[in-house]
């Protein structure tokens, strides 16, 4: 929550359950942005999971799996960089 927000919701506070609606929608927008924010992060760790994977298969000279693997980074990272 950012500071401007934690600001709101305690100058809020002091309308008790007339600012509820208010209180309401301003912790709803910071779930939904949290919860965004978890979306990217898994994408995120998705593509690094399958660098890793390339990298290991690099490294035992699996080199039809590295070629395999690096086609699905590649995706994953074309939808970053798409949703970004």
């Amino acid at each position: 929550m950012s500071i401007a927000d934690m600001r709101t919701y305690f100058a809020l506070l002091k309308d008790g359950k007339a600012a509820a609606d208010q209180q309401l929608a301003l912790f709803e927008a910071q779930k939904k942005a949290l919860e965004h924010e978890l979306a990217q992060k898994q994408e995120h760790l998705r593509y690094l999971e399958q660098k890793v994977a390339y990298w290991k298969a690099v490294q035992r000279g699996d080199d039809a799996r590295a070629q395999e693997i690096g086609k699905i980074a590649s995706g994953l990272a074309q939808q970053i960089i798409t949703e970004t």
